[in-house]
């Protein structure tokens, strides 16, 4: 996989899983991405709402 994604073996990915489920629960699709270190960026911001 490696050589499909152009980086180096032991070099840190993020690896997103999705599983897809219907109205009942089930699974009907699993989905996985694998994004190289050096192509993909990772944020969040978080707020306090006011009570």
């Amino acid at each position: 996989m490696t050589e499909e994604l152009q980086t180096t073996v032991g070099s840190p990915v993020l690896k997103i899983t999705r599983n897809y489920r219907d109205h009942g629960g089930s699974v009907f699709q699993i989905s996985i991405t694998i994004h190289p270190a050096d192509r993909f960026t990772f944020s969040t911001r978080l707020t306090k709402e006011k009570k």
